[in-house]
């Protein structure tokens, strides 16, 4: 599996460094106008120290506590989102660069995914939201 994902990362680097190439993956930077939706992870578009850059998950269907977990964070629900003005919650987390990240939100302290976003069936039959990490944006 290690070898499969480091293949994958280095056909994205291909993909995204190659000189005069189009963006080779879809995603949407913070920012702009694609970043409004329902929910889901957005890329800020800056690079971060390390070969990491902070990433936005945003949840947008309700609820009173929000927090996001995944295997960024050991899934151990480290961040918390903040709600915003107007009702989405959000919150960033440095990602490494080619990080292939599976993620849920808990609502209210029930576990959720964002129908909205990619998702992946993991080895135990457990859906969950997927992201790839790209060196300039969030690309899933």
């Amino acid at each position: 599996e290690k070898s499969a994902l480091k293949q994958e990362v280095d056909e994205l680097k291909g993909r995204i460094s190659a000189p005069g190439s189009p963006k080779a993956l879809v995603g949407s930077p913070v920012g702009s106008p694609k970043a409004v939706g329902a929910s889901g992870v957005r890329g800020s578009g800056m690079a971060g120290v390390g070969g990491a850059a902070p990433f936005e998950f945003r949840w947008s269907l309700g609820g009173h506590a929000v927090t996001v977990t995944g295997t960024f964070d050991q899934w151990t629900r480290s961040t918390h989102l903040t709600r915003q003005p107007d009702g989405t919650f959000r919150g960033t987390v440095d990602i490494p660069f080619g990080s292939r990240v599976l993620y849920k939100f808990v609502v209210d302290g029930i576990w959720r995914i964002d129908p909205e976003q990619p998702t992946e069936v993991d080895s135990t039959g457990i859906m969950n939201n997927v992201a790839v990490a790209g060196p300039s944006e969030w690309l899933h």
